[in-house]
């Protein structure tokens, strides 16, 4: 949706801006709303953010959107999704349903392919790494002294065996994004709201990839894209 409504209308799929950015949920319009419009300080007219409603449901709601993706005269599609377990996994499902909706297949992660439309996809958090959102949130403020705070938790969790047999890295990072919400003076539950809050640092490194992403989708000029904290 367009990031100015972002969250008033999870069903709507029309197609209103010429740079389109698919993602998994409300959470990714959030967080990437916030990134456009507050890093990437693109008209919200410019671009806009739907949700499909998880990630397997890619395949289907590229289907259903290619007639209209045309139609719109859309001239860059973006996907972002998370790679979960295995980041070539993911951009590889995301790949083969770009072709089978008949739009262009990009190569590899974060570039765009020359096409009508441009396309581009993004594995968060790095397309590299097992994850998802929550890892880029975690990195961009777990230098902080409540990040900090927070890590001594999880590892406290970790040593006294409160996290059971089944955790991953993926599981951990979500745990840290809802106890530093919970830390936070208005705390909130999802990390689309903290992005609302402002509680992520979109000038931190780690976002320094995804913003360049945004960037080529809505043909924004890098201009201090290496700017930010290491």
């Amino acid at each position: 949706m367009n990031c100015a409504k972002a969250g008033r209308d999870k069903r709507d799929l029309t197609i209103r801006a010429p740079c389109l950015l698919l993602v998994e949920g409300q959470d990714e319009v959030a967080v990437l709303c916030a990134l456009l419009n507050n890093r990437i300080a693109s008209p919200c007219s410019e671009h806009q953010v739907m949700g499909v409603g998880g990630r397997d449901q890619f395949r289907r709601q590229l289907g259903a959107l290619t007639n209209q993706i045309r139609e719109a005269r859309v001239r860059a599609l973006g996907v972002v999704r998370d790679a979960d377990e295995n980041a070539a996994d993911a951009l590889r499902s995301v790949c083969d349903a770009l072709a089978a909706a008949g739009l262009a297949r990009p190569d590899s992660h974060a570039e765009f392919v020359a096409a009508v439309p441009r396309v581009g996809v993004f594995v968060m958090p790095d397309g590299q790494n097992p994850g998802a959102l929550e890892a880029l949130c975690r990195r961009s403020i777990e230098d902080s002294p409540a990040g900090s705070c927070v890590d001594q938790y999880l590892d406290c969790l970790r040593d006294r065996g409160g996290w059971g047999n089944d955790t991953n890295p993926a599981q951990e990072d979500k745990a840290f994004a809802h106890a530093y919400l919970a830390s936070r003076k208005n705390p909130v539950a999802r990390v689309g709201e903290g992005a609302q809050q402002g509680a992520w640092d979109f000038e931190h490194s780690a976002f320094r990839p995804l913003g360049e992403f945004l960037r080529q989708l809505v043909g924004t000029p890098s201009g201090d894209a290496s700017s930010g904290q290491e």
